[in-house]
């Protein structure tokens, strides 16, 4: 357990006056803090793997989930906030991901010219952290998107885009999804708005970058279905040529197939017993073939 005081926009370890204490979830469970009420303990869920904001009478609690890109690891933090009091819990015990929290925190207070006393600031802070990582997040997709694009529409190229485009629409949904979560936080918060007038002012920059990314989510989606559509047009455009290379082939064949067919018949024929019966059908081949080549070449078949 850890215990810390935020003060002058600054957390630091106070094990006598404190207002943000450090537990795991055995010190939470086992009563070791007897101010948490029983059903919110009774809460504690870390296989919850999205962002979630709920009250009981006067305290608020929920579960952020933490960014393997800002705090190096993918895990569920777990949050209660009571008479300006706050306590974060971990799964378990690490010494790493605490100092990681306080050392990000303070750089992101330090921004700010005015103090915080309201101890939610916290919470807060992480939500924004979350929210301008996946707006860069979004910047990077935005770019996958438009080269992907590029390769459809300028290089033709069509192998294995649906996979691809199917993966980024996965990526999407659950972008989408953790959009949601923050937004239905950040109503309740609404809701309780006595409670944070003081961080009204950073609560109304996350609910604009949020907005902002939602902004980004849909254009995106959107962007999918355009390449999809694109996509598709390429696949027919490759059928198509495919299909006209193999009517181009039939039509030179179709006729050689029937001159031999003709010729294969068990009849006796006048050109079985003319001097030049077998120069016949060779000629007529070869005649048939340039006939049908000079079609082709003056109307561009192999083109369409």
């Amino acid at each position: 357990m850890k215990k810390c005081l935020l003060n002058n926009n600054e957390i630091v370890e106070n094990d006598e006056n404190y207002n943000i204490t450090f537990v795991n979830k055995d010190e939470i469970t086992s009563k070791k803090i007897k101010e948490i009420p029983e059903p919110v303990v009774s809460m504690l869920d870390f296989e919850e793997k999205h962002i979630k904001l709920d009250f009981y009478k006067d305290c608020l609690f929920g579960n952020l989930l933490l960014n393997k890109y800002i705090f190096n690891v993918e895990t569920s933090l777990f949050f209660i906030y009571q008479d300006n009091r706050l306590y974060l819990v971990f799964e378990k015990e690490n010494k790493k991901l605490y100092t990681q929290i306080v050392s990000l925190m303070n750089q992101n207070l330090d921004k700010f010219s005015y103090q915080f006393d309201n101890i939610f600031i916290i919470v807060i802070l992480i939500i924004k952290l979350m929210i301008e990582n996946d707006l860069k997040y979004a910047q990077r997709l935005k770019r996958k998107l438009d080269k992907i694009e590029d390769i459809l529409i300028i290089d033709k190229q069509t192998k294995n885009y649906n996979i691809k485009l199917l993966k980024l629409k996965k990526q999407l949904t659950k972008f989408r999804i953790e959009n949601d979560n923050i937004k239905e936080f950040l109503d309740i918060i609404e809701y309780h708005h006595d409670s944070f007038e003081d961080l009204n002012n950073v609560i109304r920059l996350i609910e604009y970058q949020n907005k902002h990314l939602e902004k980004d989510i849909k254009t995106m989606i959107d962007h999918i279905i355009h390449i999809k559509e694109v996509y598709q047009n390429q696949l027919d455009v490759s059928l198509n040529h495919t299909m006209n290379l193999f009517t181009v082939i039939s039509a030179i064949f179709l006729p050689l197939t029937l001159v031999t067919s003709w010729y294969g018949m068990n009849h006796i024929m006048p050109e079985y017993t003319w001097k030049y019966g077998y120069l016949v059908p060779i000629i007529l081949s070869i005649w048939i073939t340039l006939v049908i080549f000079y079609f082709i070449k003056k109307y561009n078949f192999l083109k369409r």
